[in-house]
């Protein structure tokens, strides 16, 4: 995220000036350590094609505790679920109006749990949505996605919800787990 940035007329990108933020969570130590230490060595970071130079790189300090607070999404979240569409079964976006939408986000995060603790978690998770922002991708020639910007309010088991903060509530982000 760029200090200061302006819409460019109807294209998928802004244009921006001074310093940028990246943001980057993992739940997985050996990633995160990685990742640091070849920004540190080669601070030079390119993305969309521009050439961009880190100058610190800093560890957030996380929530104290997960149930209960407003989360912001920094990138849009896409859940999805198949539905047949002429005789085949098609990708379908879900919406945050819709309660298939958080019937999926629940599996998807119940889903990442496993694969980090290797146990089945815990059922308890709530999520209300208070703002939702739809937002679309196209990922190839023609192809696209909705997701969506929110902000919600998280309530359930901690360690359910510390999966969510540190790898994403969404299905599309499974580059932050390593795959």
């Amino acid at each position: 995220m760029a200090e200061k940035r302006r819409s460019s007329n109807g294209l998928s990108y802004f244009t921006g000036k001074g310093k940028a933020f990246f943001y980057f969570s993992t739940p997985i130590i050996e990633i995160a350590e990685a990742f640091i230490g070849g920004l540190l060595q080669n601070p030079e970071v390119i993305l969309w094609n521009e050439k961009f130079h880190a100058e610190i790189v800093k560890a957030l300090p996380e929530p104290l505790s997960y149930s209960g607070k407003v989360y912001s999404t920094l990138s849009p979240i896409a859940v999805t679920t198949l539905k047949p569409s002429f005789g085949k079964l098609r990708q379908h976006d879900l919406s945050p109006m819709e309660d298939k939408f958080y019937e999926n986000l629940k599996e998807n995060l119940k889903e990442k749990y496993v694969l980090l603790y290797g146990k089945e978690p815990p059922d308890d998770l709530e999520i209300k949505v208070l703002k939702a922002k739809p937002k679309r991708f196209e990922i190839k020639q023609g192809i696209f996605q909705r997701a969506w910007h929110l902000v919600f309010k998280a309530y359930g088991d901690e360690d359910l919800l510390r999966v969510g903060y540190q790898a994403g509530f969404g299905e599309k982000i499974v580059w932050v787990l390593g795959w």
